[in-house]
């Protein structure tokens, strides 16, 4: 009996906090989330508070994120498209200094030919 409370009281847990994430505004999902940060803490689960207690430290980023609505899905293609910028320059920097290099090495075989 005692563990399909605490199942379900997981599962509500777990749903509240899906739909922390799902709310659109902002003043909202601030009071759903602190809501849940007390309904986890007082569900005297360990796991639960553990990681309630955890969110609640973290409560001030979280809360930026519910605001912005940002995740790293935006981010992932710019920061990937970044790179490829960064190494295709690295790349002309590369070829750009390996044909002054042969190139000096070219004239110089060129001028040793044309002496002779």
């Amino acid at each position: 009996m005692a563990r399909n409370r605490k199942r379900q009281a997981v599962c509500a847990l777990k749903e509240e906090l899906r739909a922390v994430f799902r709310q659109r505004h902002e003043r909202v999902a601030t009071w759903s989330m602190i809501r849940w940060v007390r309904m986890a803490i007082t569900s005297k689960i360990s796991r639960i508070m553990r990681f309630a207690r955890g969110v609640a430290k973290a409560l001030p980023d979280i809360l930026n994120t519910l605001r912005c609505r940002m995740n790293s899905a935006k981010i992932e293609p710019m920061d990937a498209s970044i790179q490829r910028i960064v190494s295709k320059q690295v790349a002309c920097r590369m070829f750009s200094t390996f044909l002054q290099n042969s190139g000096s090495v070219f004239c110089s075989t060129v001028a040793s030919i044309v002496k002779s």
